[in-house]
Parts: C-alpha cells; sequence; structure tokens
C-alpha cells in the first residue's frame, strides 16, 4: 500500500548517530556544503546534531525561493549562539518577517541608505580610501610589506564608524576606536565557540565559558553604546546640528524615530545598540581580495550607475548600495594611483598548483575498517544504483581494504567498454577464488593476455561457431519438448510444478549435453552427479560471510566455508578427471566421428589439449575449470533470465496474451515453436529484451585498469577494479521513459528495435560488450525464445495462491529471482498433436 501523505523530503547525505552530517562539514561550511551539492543535487537535507536545514545550490531553485515564494521565505532563522546575545530578539537583521521589519527595512531604504543620505557619506568614502592609499604609498616609498587584511579592516571600520556616529568620530576618537575595538572583540569571542557549544543539547550549559565571555564583551559595548546615545541627546547646540536629514549621521536619524511618538513602530534603546552591532559587518566582504578583483572584472559590466536599476527582494541587503559605491571609489582611486610613477608592494601570493595531484572520482563518506559496507547493506546492483544518484555516474566505493569504481552511466560505459577496451579488457577475481583449486585457470576471470586470447579464438571458431551451435539445435529441441511433457503430466494430474526447478534442470540438461554428449547418453547418473556437484559449489560460494570475501579475515576461513568450498571443488575435479580418462580411452570409431561437426565440447577440447601445434599449451586443469565455468555461468544466466521472463509474463497478462496471439498467428497449433521462427516473431524478441533490461542476468560488469587512464575527466589508477552497473544503466530514466514498468512496446519502436543483445548500444548491454561480452549470448537467446515461446504456445498457467509473481531478487551479487515459481500448468495443446 502506498501512503499518499508521506513527504518527498530532499536527498541527505547518510548521516551518523547523534552527530548527523556534522562530520562532512570539517572544512568551511559554505565550500563543504557546495562539495555535498555537487553529489546530492540542488536541494539537499543537512542535520547538525539535533537539528536539520535544506541546503539550497543553485540559481533555479534560489529563484524559487526568493521570488516565487518570497514571502513564505522571508523570515531568517536565529544563529546558533543567540542563547548568550543580551539583544535576543532585537535584531533587524535576523529578526522575522513581521511589522518590525518592515517598519526598519522602510526606515532604511527612506532615510539611512537613501540616495541623499548616500550622497552626504561620499567625502566620508573618499577621505578614508585617500587616507589608506597614502599609508599604502608610504609602505612602498619605504620598502616595507603590508598586512592588506589589516588595512582593508580599518578601512572598512572608519567608514562605517563616522557614517554611523560621524560626531563622536571628529570630536573623541578614542571613544569611536573603543566602539570598534570591542565590536572586533564580540565577533572574535563568537568565533570561539566549539560546535557542541552551538548545536545540540550541551548549547544551554556554557560548558567551557565562551557565552559568559561573550556576554560580558557585549555589556561593555551597551554601557559604551547607551554613553555615546546620551551624549548625542545632551547636545543641543544648532551649529552642531543640521536642521535638513542631508547633515545628519545614522544616530540621528534613528534618535529622532525613537523619540517620535507617531511612528509606526516604537523603537527601544537596545534597538538602537544592536542596529549599530549588526551594521559593523556591512562591508566585511571587501577583506577577501578575490573580492576585490571579481568587481573590478565586473565594474563596466555592473557600474554604480545601475545600483537602483534592479528590484529589491524582502530579505536583500539593503545596504549594498553603500558597498558599491565605495568599491567604485576605492577601484578608482586604486587605478590612478596604479598607473603613476610609484611602484605598489603589496603582499606576494603564490600559487601552488600540484600537478601530480589526482581527480578521484567522488566517493560517499566512508566508516572506519568497514569503508562503504554499510551502504551496501540491500542487493548490490540496487545499492550502486542508489548511490549513483547521490555521487554521480562515476564513483568510487570502499569495500573493507579494497577499493572499487563504479560506473553508472551509458556515455562512460561507452568510454571503458569501447574507446579504452583494450586497457579495460581484464577482469578482477571474485572474492572467493583464494578457496578454488583451480585459481588461476578461469578463462572467464583470466587477465587479457596470450592464453585468454587463444580461448577465445578458440570458443568463436569451434566451440560456439554457428555450425557448433546449429549441430545442438536437436539438444534444445528434445529437451525443451521434455519439459513440456513433463508439465503436460503435471496439468493431467493436477499437480502443482515448481518452474524455477524446471527451468534449471532444463538448462543443466542442455549444457550438460553440449558439452559431454556421450556421458549423459550412456551414464546419465554420472551426468547428473557433475551437475548437481557444480550445483553445490555454487550454493556453497553463495554462504560465504561478507567478512570472508572482503578484508584481511578472508585469509583465516574463520567459519570453514573455504574448507568446505574446496571439498566440493576436489570431488567435482575427480569426476571431471574420471570423464575425460573415459574419453580419451574410447577408441571405437563407432563412438567417434572424424567430422567436427558431431563432436561435443569434451571432444574440441581433448584435441587442443593433445595438439603439439596450439598456440598455447592447454592443461587438464585448464578443461576442468572451464567446463565448470561454463556451467556457472550458462546455467545460472540462462535460467535466470528464463524465469524473470516467465515471471513478468505472469504478472502482465495483456501481454502474455499479445505473446500468444503472435505465436498463433505465425506458427499455429500444429507444431511447437522453433529457433527459426524466432525472426518472425518482433513481440517475443521485445518481451526478452525487456526482461533483460529489466533483470540483467549479470547485472555488474567486472573489468580492471592495466595501465593509469583518464575516464568521464577522473584518472583512474592501473589495476583499480571496476564495477560497470548494468541494471542501473538499463534503468537510467534520461536514457529510458518509465524505466522501472515492464513495457516490451518500448522494443517495438524504430528507435530501439535495431537494439541486440551484442552490446553495440551502450544503454542496453544484458550481456555486456567488447571484448569480454559474453561468449554464450547467441545460444542463451535461443534457448529463451523457444523455451517462453513453448511455455506460452502450449500451456495455461494459474500461480499459487492467485496473486501476482513476487519479483524481489536475492540479496546477493547476481541478478536471480528470490522466490520459486510455484504454479499450476493446465493444457492448452496437446502435445501428440504437434
Amino acid at each position: 500500500m502506498i501512503n499518499s501523505n508521506k513527504l518527498r523530503l530532499p536527498p541527505s547525505p547518510p548521516a551518523l548517530p547523534i552527530i548527523g552530517h556534522t562530520h562532512l562539514l570539517s572544512s568551511r561550511l559554505p565550500e563543504a556544503l557546495k562539495t555535498l551539492a555537487h553529489r546530492y543535487g540542488p536541494l539537499m537535507q543537512i542535520r547538525m546534531v539535533n537539528t536539520t536545514y535544506v541546503v539550497v545550490s543553485d540559481a533555479t531553485t534560489a529563484e524559487e525561493i526568493l521570488k516565487t515564494h518570497d514571502i513564505v521565505f522571508a523570515s531568517k532563522f536565529g544563529q546558533g549562539i543567540t542563547q548568550h546575545n543580551i539583544y535576543e530578539g532585537l535584531s533587524f537583521v535576523n529578526s522575522t518577517y513581521g511589522k518590525y521589519w518592515r517598519f526598519m527595512k522602510k526606515l532604511c531604504m527612506t532615510k539611512l541608505f537613501a540616495g541623499s543620505q548616500l550622497d552626504q557619506f561620499i567625502h566620508i568614502r573618499e577621505q578614508e580610501t585617500s587616507k589608506l592609499l597614502n599609508s599604502l604609498e608610504k609602505k612602498s616609498k619605504d620598502g616595507e610589506p603590508c598586512d592588506l587584511s589589516v588595512e582593508l579592516e580599518t578601512l572598512t571600520q572608519n567608514m562605517i564608524c563616522r557614517m554611523a556616529i560621524g560626531r563622536r568620530c571628529l570630536e573623541n576618537p578614542d571613544q569611536a576606536m573603543e566602539i570598534r575595538r570591542l565590536i572586533k572583540d564580540i565577533v572574535e569571542t563568537a568565533a570561539k565557540f566549539y560546535f557542541i557549544e552551538v548545536y545540540g543539547p550541551l548549547k544551554k550549559f556554557d560548558i567551557f565559558g565562551n557565552g559568559m565571555k561573550l556576554k560580558l564583551a557585549m555589556w561593555r559595548y551597551d554601557e559604551l553604546a547607551e554613553k555615546i546615545m546620551k551624549e548625542y541627546e545632551k547636545e543641543e547646540d544648532d551649529e552642531m546640528k543640521s536642521s535638513g536629514t542631508e547633515g545628519k549621521d545614522v544616530m540621528d536619524i534613528l534618535l529622532e524615530t525613537y523619540k517620535d511618538p507617531d511612528a509606526e513602530v516604537r523603537l527601544t534603546r537596545d534597538h538602537i545598540k544592536y542596529f549599530f552591532m549588526n551594521w559593523s559587518n556591512v562591508l566585511d566582504l571587501v577583506k577577501n581580495g578575490k573580492t576585490n578583483l571579481f568587481m573590478r572584472s565586473r565594474r563596466k559590466e555592473m557600474g554604480p550607475e545601475r545600483k537602483q536599476d534592479s528590484p529589491v527582494l524582502k530579505r536583500e541587503h539593503v545596504k549594498s548600495p553603500i558597498l558599491w559605491e565605495y568599491l567604485h571609489n576605492m577601484l578608482q582611486q586604486e587605478h590612478k594611483q596604479m598607473t603613476g610613477s610609484h611602484k605598489y608592494h603589496g603582499p606576494i601570493i603564490k600559487l601552488i598548483n600540484d600537478s601530480n595531484k589526482l581527480r578521484l572520482p567522488p566517493s560517499p563518506p566512508a566508516l572506519p575498517i568497514i569503508g562503504h559496507t554499510h551502504l551496501l547493506s540491500s542487493r548490490l546492483p540496487e545499492a550502486l544504483k542508489t548511490l549513483a544518484y547521490r555521487y554521480g555516474p562515476i564513483m568510487r566505493i570502499q569495500m573493507v581494504n579494497t577499493t572499487y569504481v563504479v560506473v553508472s552511466a551509458a556515455i562512460t560505459a561507452e568510454e571503458i567498454l569501447k574507446t579504452h577496451d583494450i586497457v579495460f579488457s581484464s577482469k578482477f577475481c571474485p572474492g572467493t577464488t583464494q578457496h578454488n583449486i583451480y585459481g588461476g585457470l578461469s578463462f572467464i576471470n583470466s587477465t587479457y593476455g596470450k592464453y585468454w586470447r587463444f580461448v577465445k579464438k578458440l570458443c568463436m571458431t569451434k566451440l560456439f561457431a554457428g555450425s557448433q551451435l546449429k549441430q545442438f539445435i536437436h539438444i534444445r529441441e528434445q529437451e525443451t519438448l521434455k519439459l513440456l511433457k513433463s508439465l503436460e503430466k503435471k496439468s493431467k494430474d493436477g499437480e502443482p510444478c515448481d518452474l524455477s526447478v524446471e527451468l534449471e534442470t532444463l538448462t543443466q540438461n542442455i549444457i550438460c549435453r553440449m558439452a559431454i554428449g556421450r556421458r549423459c547418453l550412456e551414464n546419465p547418473d554420472q551426468a547428473m552427479e557433475i551437475r548437481r556437484l557444480v550445483k553445490d559449489i555454487v550454493e556453497r560460494a553463495a554462504k560465504f560471510y561478507f567478512i570472508e570475501v572482503y578484508g584481511p579475515l578472508k585469509k583465516f576461513d574463520i567459519f570453514g566455508n573455504g574448507m568446505k568450498l574446496r571439498l566440493a571443488t576436489w570431488r567435482y575435479d575427480e569426476l571431471a578427471e574420471k570423464i575425460m580418462k573415459e574419453y580419451e580411452k574410447e577408441e571405437d570409431d563407432k563412438m567417434k566421428s572424424s567430422r567436427t561437426e558431431e563432436k561435443d565440447v569434451m571432444d574440441i577440447l581433448l584435441e587442443t589439449y593433445k595438439d603439439p601445434d596450439a598456440e598455447v599449451k592447454l592443461t587438464r586443469g585448464h578443461i576442468k575449470c572451464f567446463f565448470m565455468d561454463m556451467f556457472l555461468a550458462a546455467v545460472d544466466t540462462t535460467t535466470s533470465a528464463t524465469q524473470w521472463t516467465v515471471a513478468e509474463l505472469f504478472n502482465h497478462p495483456q501481454v502474455f496474451k499479445r505473446l500468444r496471439d503472435e505465436i498463433d498467428s505465425v506458427v499455429g497449433s500444429k507444431r511447437l515453436v522453433e529457433e527459426s521462427d524466432i525472426p518472425s516473431l518482433p513481440y517475443l524478441q521485445a518481451v526478452i529484451k525487456e526482461t533483460l533490461r529489466l533483470h540483467p542476468p549479470g547485472p555488474l560488469l567486472r573489468r580492471q585498469c592495466f595501465e593509469d587512464m583518464k575516464v568521464n575527466g577522473y584518472d583512474i589508477k592501473a589495476g583499480t577494479k571496476i564495477f560497470i552497473n548494468v541494471y542501473a544503466i538499463m534503468r537510467d530514466p534520461s536514457m529510458w521513459i518509465e524505466p522501472d514498468k515492464f513495457v516490451p512496446e518500448r522494443f517495438l519502436d524504430n528507435s530501439t528495435k535495431v537494439m541486440d543483445l551484442k552490446g553495440h548500444n551502450y544503454s542496453f548491454l544484458p550481456f555486456g560488450s567488447g571484448r569480454r561480452a559474453c561468449l554464450g549470448s547467441s545460444h542463451a537467446s535461443f534457448v529463451m525464445h523457444v523455451t517462453v515461446g513453448a511455455l506460452v504456445q502450449c500451456l495455461d498457467w494459474k500461480f499459487e495462491g492467485g496473486g501476482k509473481v513476487d519479483i524481489e531478487t536475492v540479496k546477493i551479487y547476481s541478478g536471480a529471482i528470490a522466490h520459486s515459481l510455484i504454479c499450476y500448468p493446465t493444457a492448452r495443446l496437446s502435445l501428440s498433436d504437434v
């Protein structure tokens, strides 16, 4: 059931208990949030201890907040240390949107920072800028260095102080300097707070005493500000005051408003004091030299003449015209000074470009020892797909002490599988290979080299060549008919069947007969035993715990699973050796054919083993391991894909009906569907393709880079292990419409109809692509098409319980279906009539 009231919250990084995302914010907060935004998107959720924030990092979303929904977001939240602020609740800058804030903004725009008031302050800005340049000129002549940060801070403080309490600066410069010092002391004290003093429950206790220090600094400021206000009020000499607003400083205007009985909002003395404290940070940004460079580059494009052209939003910085006027004048005079005869000896900035620093793919925050294992608790392909939405199409994942690069986009997959195919043509071995007695002999997991190229050539020209696959047609037909007869019998007896087991048996029989056909005919018990042993090996390999596969503990076999796997492999080795010897002993011409077309896979491999002129000398271990690879790869993938197809058809009766109608119209009811019918059954092909798209039998392609390479702009070091998440690629919403839905019709469209199973289109990679693509894809395709076609053509189905099939996948590396397909078949066509 879907809860319609469930909120869709912004994405959020994985959080730690108690501290939330604090560990991700160790660097300067804006930069840390910018880095996280690249991973989690322009709108994300961040938790600092017990406080949650939403962070916006792009212009479109910012416009939605600051323009479309401006009134809704017109309030500000108070900063973390407000509990130590003696003026708490009186701030204009941090006040909530309401009557007081609207009144103060109106006062700022019409009097305090109106155009006429700014014009009155021109001489202040010019004088202070000239004073700065004279100071720098003197240092230039004397050859002295200067701390430009201090110079700019002093300039800013002088300008603000003179604009705010101009007469105090002229009459009592020590008093003006003291108030600047006190405000600076307040800022520095506030900056000393530890994180736990600002966020979380400990902020109430002031355990380090910083809260009391801040209050003491503010009380000293309050005393001096009160003294200045009283001195202003006592001054009655007309020569010290101007009757017009133009001759007044900011304190004059605020005190007038304070005494005005008709004012919309009644200001208090604390309102005025705190207003001046807020204002002390008006021009802080000019302390940063980078800002000067930026403003200089933008001066002609957005000059001061445009300072009143743009609309003022509700929470826009109302003092920005002052800032612009100041910067413009300062830069103009700086330009004149720089073009004179004097040299400017500013601080020397050394930019260090570490050309050796690698640009690695992004990575989620990792935990000690286990790395990102805690993020991979669900089925691995799905977990990596979820992480890819946050961290991008190429990312790094650490599993204990092993690091992987995960690719989840078609364009990046193409770069690896096509552009740099040779560099990434090796595979890394799965974690349990240390318990495999054939370690290093596997063709599937071998590195790209002479042996791999030789065996691939053997597969393409002999083992799985077109002529060899045609020779096996009768095997596939016979085994399919055997399956249908078994299901027909169960239909007559009214018995349920486990279709998963039936399909697995079908695939095993086909592979076994292709591999060791004579043993299957002469000694079916021997063939059954080798199938059982291979299945036992697969099941034991699946029982390994995570710590046995990854990390240092994998060497110790602490749960004994490694020994159990080796014992099963030894039993397989004994039986495989026995079969090979029996093949070698057979000399009867009636049991052998000189024609390659009639030989099974064992015949061809033993011929190659005995060939003294072979490019690579195969060992008996190579042959045994090849058969194990063949069983593991072919049986598992083909069975899984066929099971998924049947399950999806059971869950989509309209697709089932359309497929049956197509088969009836093309094949009819007098014969079974055959491999030669496949080109004439486009909807059957579409059903198979759609199943492979949603449920790829190999959801993660394994590759290993054997030399340093750049992929998608990131550095990939030699030896790096790569996962290509085809599960994520084939469910990418940017490539597929409604990617999570089973819609075979999408493959009837002209743009997707041409997609085959060979991996030529990198958004559709059910069997991989490039040099390491699945060599048995053609055989698997034949089995899937004919089996599914026959099951739809000959039988009706009723699923156990009458509901839909549970299409949950097993929570392991593979793409196998998790639950058995228990169903009741009903014969539709009599096999005796076809």
